[in-house]
């Protein structure tokens, strides 16, 4: 069966991250309502976090020493692999004896890449790796499910939603760890299941592939 799996606030807590690069950039002078603005102004208008130009806006304020702001953001990058939430390597290297495993990330391509191999050997465990901009991820599910038994999971309901549309056979799983931008809505219509962690996933699954059986 194939798993398609989200990144942030599935497998990765993002929240732990943004709090490690603003710790970081304070240190070379970024206060931390400057670090938000420019963080939300690097979006423009959009939901992808751009940090290239949240460096130019920053330089645009006055904070000059980009490369010190630079280097220090890599390096808490380099070590992405702590923001990973407790079970899920556990998980991972428990289903892909078992499963085809799919990793599906909205965001810029830089950032989402920098993350995922700060995280060392997590990479390994997928089939595919799939960047996009496309925050509803429908068409990338259903391109990636096609004639496939498969479990979406992911923390925004909307994208479940809609995949849900383009591919109905997928049975879509909504991750509610209890943080992030989609916490407070509900999982509403498209969702089939709802979990708190990859504990009460891995139920899910298995139920999945006893049907299938």
């Amino acid at each position: 069966m194939l798993l398609i799996l989200d990144f942030d606030y599935t497998l990765f807590n993002t929240a732990l991250l943004k709090k490690a690069l603003q710790q970081a950039l304070r240190k070379h002078g970024v206060s931390d309502e400057l670090f938000l603005s420019s963080m939300e102004e690097s979006k423009g208008g959009g939901r992808d976090y751009k940090p290239d130009r949240q460096f130019e806006i920053l330089q645009a304020r006055g904070i000059w020493n980009v490369s010190d702001l630079r280097r220090s953001f890599n390096e808490v990058l380099g070590n992405s692999h702590i923001f990973l939430y407790d079970d899920t390597i556990s998980f991972l290297a428990n289903m892909k004896p078992r499963h085809a495993l799919t990793l599906l990330t909205y965001g810029e391509d830089a950032f989402q890449n920098a993350k995922i191999n700060g995280c060392g050997t997590l990479a390994q465990f997928f089939e595919k790796v799939v960047i996009t901009q496309n925050i509803l991820k429908d068409k990338e599910a259903k391109s990636l499910s096609e004639n496939k038994k498969a479990v979406f999971v992911d923390d925004n309901p909307a994208a479940l939603f809609a995949a849900k549309k383009y591919a109905p056979h997928i049975v879509s799983v909504r991750m509610k760890r209890g943080e992030g931008p989609y916490n407070n809505e509900a999982s509403g219509e498209g969702v089939d299941c709802e979990v708190k962690d990859l504990e009460e996933l891995v139920k899910i699954i298995e139920a999945q592939n006893n049907k299938q059986s």
